[in-house]
C-alpha cells in the first residue's frame, strides 16, 4: 500500500519531481518506453543491493502487482466509471 506516512514521504519527493520532469510525462509513443525504463532500472538496482534471494524478487514482484492494482482502482477505474456515464455500458 502506497500510503507511508507523511513525514517518510519527503525524502522522495525532490526525486519524483526530477523524474517526472526528466520524463516530461508526454503521453506519446515513447513515454511507456521511458517509464518502464526507469521503474526497471530503479527495482534492478534496489534488488542489486539486496541478497538477491527469491524472497527479494517476491518482494519486489509483490509491491510491483500492489502499484497495478492500486493504480487501476483509484485512477483507472473511476475514468472508466465516467466513460460509461457518458457513452452507457457494453
Amino acid at each position: 500500500m502506497p500510503y507511508i506516512k507523511q513525514e517518510n514521504r519527503e525524502q522522495y519527493e525532490d526525486a519524483i519531481v526530477d523524474l517526472v520532469d526528466r520524463l516530461s510525462c508526454q503521453m506519446d509513443m515513447n513515454f511507456p518506453g521511458h517509464l518502464n525504463y526507469v521503474l526497471t532500472s530503479i527495482v534492478k538496482r534496489c534488488l542489486e543491493r539486496g541478497a538477491g534471494k527469491y524472497w527479494d524478487h517476491n518482494q519486489i514482484i509483490g509491491a510491483i502487482m500492489c502499484v497495478l492494482l492500486e493504480f487501476y482502482r483509484t485512477n483507472t477505474a473511476p475514468y472508466e466509471d465516467e466513460k460509461i456515464q457518458e457513452n452507457g455500458d457494453v
